[in-house]
């Protein structure tokens, strides 16, 4: 068995990086989906967002606790709380937002907004790391945010939900970008421990006054939402690690099948046709804003 398992490790380390990274990222695309799926399906069941947000959290310190005494609890030292802490904070509210819209939106409509994410991050390297961004990027941008009206409100004004699935992504990107300002000076196991304790802690005190017991059964689905979560992070860091962002960076993209499949599984959802085009041209716009912009280039550790 030790064998078959070096000649697997071996025959996946002749394969080039971008493919490997590809790899990586279409895995992180499926996980991801799945943890949304569940955590839909815990809000159908009448759990407030807040508890699903801090088992979320709290379970999946269970995984990332025995990976960091494995390292060492020395390598959690930092000079940079405030940092964490903000970065933390910001991501758990990314995370509320996000179950908020879920619980109210399709699946794939929740994921197909989260790409926008490259363009905020754009627009947030011009204030935070002094980028600068050519008019052509700023078109595409705009031309981006577009895509989103036309998804969210093909049959009158924008509700909240479709809101809370912006400003989450917006924080989300806010966080990735203050990762890329400090990647030079903090490691990767930091971001994951504090964003996992971190926002266990945000939202220790709400989650006293919605807290309803889960069943065994809900327990374990619990418990494979953190894993689905942290092990979609894992594959992220990995897909970056080894491939190149502006060539593998594409396949994240088939994540909204991944969605329109869970969430039809699940909940029997059909995306419309303003769902699809306006995907589309958010997809357009951010691989245009990724492929000009010179943050594309920048090694950037995925949030978590």
């Amino acid at each position: 068995m030790t064998a078959g398992i070096a000649r697997a490790q071996a025959a996946w380390l002749r394969l080039r990086p971008n493919t490997r990274g590809a790899i990586w990222l279409f895995l992180c695309g499926a996980l991801f989906a799945c943890a949304d799926g569940l955590a839909k399906l815990f809000t159908r069941q009448g759990f407030d967002v807040f508890e699903i947000a801090f088992v979320r959290y709290l379970l999946g310190l269970v995984f990332v606790v025995p990976v960091v005494a494995a390292a060492g609890w020395p390598s959690l030292a930092t000079r940079r709380p405030a940092l964490h802490a903000t970065r933390a904070t910001m991501v758990a509210i990314s995370q509320v937002l996000a179950y908020y819209a879920l619980a109210h939106m399709y699946v794939a409509d929740v994921t197909a907004i989260n790409f926008v994410r490259p363009l905020f991050i754009a627009l947030l390297a011009v204030v935070f790391l002094g980028e600068r961004v050519d008019a052509r990027r700023w078109i595409a941008t705009a031309i981006g945010f577009g895509g989103v009206v036309v998804m969210a409100r093909p049959g009158g004004g924008i509700g909240s939900a479709a809101l809370a699935a912006v400003a989450s992504t917006a924080l989300l990107g806010a966080a990735m970008v203050s990762v890329a300002r400090y990647a030079d000076t903090e490691t990767p196991l930091r971001f994951v421990f504090y964003y996992h304790a971190g926002g266990a802690l945000v939202f220790l005190a709400p989650v006293y006054f919605v807290w309803r017991a889960p069943s065994a059964a809900q327990w374990a689905l619990f418990l494979a939402l953190a894993l689905f979560s942290v092990l979609a992070q894992t594959c992220a860091v990995r897909a970056y690690a080894v491939g190149e962002a502006s060539v593998v960076g594409p396949v994240d993209y088939l994540r909204l099948i991944f969605a329109a499949l869970i969430g039809y599984a699940l909940f029997g959802e059909v995306p419309g046709a303003a769902t699809w085009i306006g995907a589309a041209i958010i997809v357009t716009s951010a691989l245009y804003v990724a492929r000009r912009g010179r943050f594309g280039a920048r090694k950037v550790r995925q949030p978590g």
